[in-house]
């Protein structure tokens, strides 16, 4: 059975990755870039799935403006890798906090659904924050 937080461990090696991701020191504050308050405000929605579509939509323009195309070939093979897991995964069943969620497909897919948001999410702060800070260097 996969894990959710199995794929959080996929999700922060994304992150991770040198191509779109800046070091991060244990205890940093997250900086959120204007660009993802706009960003957000205008994907926001109460249907969780085309929020989530906007989020990748804005995620993939960021990377066609910004990135190579073979560094855009490889974050989008781990990104769709990523949303191929989510979808697939079984929430832990033993934490209280998922009670409702066994023999549901219903909610468990909106519970993966909501853990995607987070990860677009995620993804869209970091990259915005390496851009910002690649270009303060070039300064």
């Amino acid at each position: 059975m996969k894990k959710i937080c199995l794929l959080m461990v996929g999700a922060t090696i994304l992150l991770s990755s040198p191509l779109c991701a800046q070091e991060a020191e244990e205890e940093q504050d997250i900086h959120i870039p204007m660009a993802y308050l706009s960003i957000n405000q205008k994907c926001e929605n109460a249907d969780i799935n085309l929020y989530n579509m906007c989020l990748k939509e804005e995620f993939l323009n960021i990377l066609s403006q910004n990135f190579t195309p073979a560094q855009r070939t490889e974050l989008m093979k781990q990104v769709n890798d990523l949303e191929t897991e989510i979808a697939e995964a079984e929430p832990d069943f033993d934490n209280p906090n998922n009670e409702g969620l066994k023999d549901n497909p219903s909610k468990i897919k909106e519970f993966n659904a909501q853990n995607m948001n987070l990860i677009w999410k995620r993804l869209l702060v970091d990259t915005l924050n390496s851009l910002e800070e690649t270009q303060a260097m070039m300064q």
